[in-house]
């Protein structure tokens, strides 16, 4: 019997092979596991417990913060925030061996103004065309000179470089494909200056080099460099978030027909239930929800189902979402509230309070659920409120 009005649950096994996966076409580079936004809602500390036992090598989140809940958690691989690190806490994350991302100039300064660093890892980051984080190539060629590369090396220690792709999930089309090829190019020269003449030879330096995350991954094996980070990958869900055209989904991948190369599929992990809270019969004419938003056009049965916006269910689906009971598509009708939303049953023989509804599952994926909403896959379950139940199965 259930005990909970909503749970999400999380499938351990479809996680671990998702990870294997990607460990194949990783193809000798490091896997990192990106776990950052609490694991893209899948749960930050289970899903690294699950994933450091699959075959990955460390772990991207955004912040200190998460990184300081995995040490928490007894987690020893390598872990580098790829966000944005305050620098009165360079300190702390030397303490609990957390690499950081430097993607500014005022960010290397102050690297370079804050004394007992020696054991700061770093990863540099370079803007190459998504025009978001990181140092520019005129950057480094007009305000970085060989002494700065120096005086950070006797500070700290380059532990990468790395840059970020801005439509790889678009590369199997020559206009987008060309895109990321100018990238690759601009970040291979950004490198390569920065190791043969900013860096003295003395100190033999070689950052691990990495650009991919999970659609570079697939389409670009170029770019796969000396590690790939995969993130809404390994979760099962598409980088595209696109159900008419997925990249990842569906027995195989797109395969050889579009040139990409072939990938076993991928499994998605999450899915969400709650359950009919009671039942109603409405007459024809009468109007559901706030602002009398819908009025119903024939004698209905609806269902009272106890998750709303404060869930992280989209009030963007008002009066168009859908949802799973008794396996039937039933709509979403009315406005949907803080904690509850209104579904028309009508169809649905034998339906009756305490039945599952599925938000998000088998027949009814969250890059379904997401389109109809107007957003992507990766917001979707990003959103899912942290305090909503995660059962791992």
């Amino acid at each position: 019997m259930n005990t909970e009005r909503t749970r999400v649950e999380i499938d351990a096994g479809a996680l671990r092979h998702n990870a294997r996966v990607f460990h194949r076409l990783a193809r000798g580079s490091k896997l990192m596991g990106v776990v950052k936004s609490n694991a893209y809602g899948h749960g930050l500390v289970e899903c690294a417990k699950i994933f450091s036992k699959s075959g990955v090598d460390q772990f991207g989140v955004d912040d200190l913060d998460e990184a300081l809940e995995l040490r928490k958690a007894g987690i020893k691989l390598p872990i580098v925030v790829l966000g944005y690190t305050l620098s009165a806490r360079f300190r702390e994350a030397i303490k609990n061996n957390v690499s950081l991302t430097i993607s500014s100039l005022d960010s290397l300064r102050h690297c370079l103004q804050i004394a007992n660093l020696k054991h700061l890892r770093i990863h540099l980051k370079l803007e190459t065309g998504l025009n978001r984080q990181g140092v520019t190539e005129s950057e480094l060629l007009e305000h970085i000179d060989m002494s700065t590369f120096s005086r950070m090396l006797e500070c700290c220690e380059i532990e990468g470089v790395y840059s970020h792709f801005a439509a790889a999930e678009l590369a199997n089309q020559n206009k987008y494909k060309k895109f990321c090829d100018e990238q690759m190019n601009k970040f291979d020269r950004m490198y390569n200056f920065i190791i043969s003449n900013l860096v003295p030879s003395r100190y033999k330096l070689a950052p691990i080099k990495h650009m991919a995350g999970t659609a570079a991954t697939i389409l670009l094996p170029r770019a796969r460099y000396d590690l790939v980070r995969i993130g809404i990958g390994m979760y099962g869900l598409d980088p595209t978030s696109d159900p008419s055209r997925p990249l990842v989904s569906g027995p195989r991948s797109r395969g050889e027909s579009s040139g990409i190369p072939e990938v076993s599929p991928l499994r998605p992990v999450l899915s969400w239930y709650a359950i009919i809270a009671q039942i109603k019969k409405v007459k024809n004419g009468e109007c559901v929800g706030y602002d009398l938003t819908e009025r119903l056009k024939r004698d209905s049965k609806l269902a009272t189902v106890p998750v709303g916006y404060w869930h992280g269910y989209p009030r963007a689906l008002n009066g168009k979402g859908e949802v799973l009971v008794k396996g039937k598509k039933c709509k979403v009708i009315g406005r949907i509230s803080m904690d509850m939303m209104t579904v028309d049953v009508t169809d649905v023989k034998n339906v009756k309070a305490g039945d599952v509804v599925t938000l998000i599952g088998k027949n009814l994926s969250a890059e379904e659920v997401a389109t109809k909403a107007g957003t992507i896959n990766y917001e979707l379950v990003t959103r899912i409120n942290p305090l909503v139940p995660r059962k791992y199965i």
